[in-house]
């Protein structure tokens, strides 16, 4: 897929959120008051017959639950949500969008409507690269928050990739994107230790388990993070470095019993931790779809650094957890 490149004349022409009109080569600032409290989320899922059951029975949940916690806890309104998908069949084996009523984006309840079409075929290695690239790269509004959720079915292999790791790791950080993974695998721990079928999530600090539901503040056990084992795979550390998580998807299935509530409770409670948009960012027009129309891309004033992992320096079997 040919992506978008930065262009910059004074023909595209973009308009602030308080009216100010300014072209490719301008930029102005968005700064504390000027930031708007919303946020835009991207799922991007692998079109695999995996997460036909994750998605098509509980996506309209979990977007409700997930714009419940960003609203009622966070105080980030008039959220949307949109689609991407790779790995199926065809033309559809490459990263493309999914609408709903015809929309790039729409709120927490319509949103299932992207997947009406939706056919869970694929059986190639699917090219996540690909459509993190194309989440990354959609029309944002200027300012607010950029989360992605990526529902995978398998590993993500360095031959299936066709976007450059540093590039696509520099990318989601100079736009302040967020990446979560999810997968539907049990992770396991270097003692085989009986805590691993507890551990529901991780990122670069931390583990999760579903009674963290429980936690007035999200924490986890960060103890546990560095005697995880097998953790290293491409989208997970890719993820984690830019300050987003890793989760199982497949105890999503189970929604209706107390597992999967507090499962899917967690993992909004983690996506909402550090969803806010950044205080002060800085915004260019550029033309995202080579149509001459202007969009506006608000990147954070100070680019942050990727996370450091807690202990995926070392993947090896050799220690042992109580």
């Amino acid at each position: 897929m040919d992506f978008p490149r930065f262009l910059s004349f004074s023909a595209v022409v973009c308009e602030s959120p308080d009216g100010f009109s300014y072209n490719a080569v301008e930029k102005y600032s968005l700064k504390n008051e000027m930031v708007p409290r919303s946020v835009d989320v991207m799922f991007i899922i692998e079109q695999k017959e995996c997460n036909r059951p994750i998605l098509v029975e509980s996506l309209d949940e979990l977007a409700r639950e997930m714009d419940r916690e960003l609203s009622e806890v966070n105080g980030l309104r008039n959220n949307r949500y949109g689609v991407v998908a790779f790995g199926g069949e065809e033309s559809h084996e490459s990263a493309h969008t999914h609408t709903a009523r015809g929309q790039l984006f729409s709120d927490a309840r319509s949103i299932v409507l992207a997947l009406k079409n939706m056919a869970f075929s694929g059986t190639r290695p699917g090219d996540a690269f690909e459509a993190i690239d194309l989440a990354a790269r959609y029309p944002f509004r200027p300012g607010v928050a950029k989360i992605g959720l990526l529902f995978l079915c398998g590993r993500c292999s360095e031959r299936s990739q066709s976007v450059d790791y540093s590039k696509l790791q520099q990318r989601l950080l100079e736009t302040g994107f967020t990446l979560h993974a999810l997968i539907p695998e049990e992770f396991k721990m270097k003692s085989k230790s009986q805590l691993a079928n507890q551990i529901i999530g991780f990122d670069a600090q931390t583990t999760y388990k579903g009674k963290d539901i429980g936690q007035k503040t999200l924490v986890g056990e960060a103890e546990l993070r560095p005697h995880l084992t097998g953790v290293k795979d491409l989208c997970f550390t890719l993820a984690q470095e830019v300050g987003g998580s890793v989760f199982r998807s497949d105890l999503f299935e189970t929604r209706k019993s107390a597992v999967g509530k507090n499962v899917k409770g967690v993992f909004v409670r983690r996506v909402a931790t550090n969803a806010q948009p950044p205080m002060c960012q800085t915004c260019s027009c550029e033309n995202l779809n080579h149509d001459g129309v202007g969009h506006p891309v608000c990147r954070p004033c100070a680019t942050p650094k990727p996370r450091t992992l807690n202990g995926l320096e070392d993947d090896s079997d050799e220690d042992d957890v109580d």
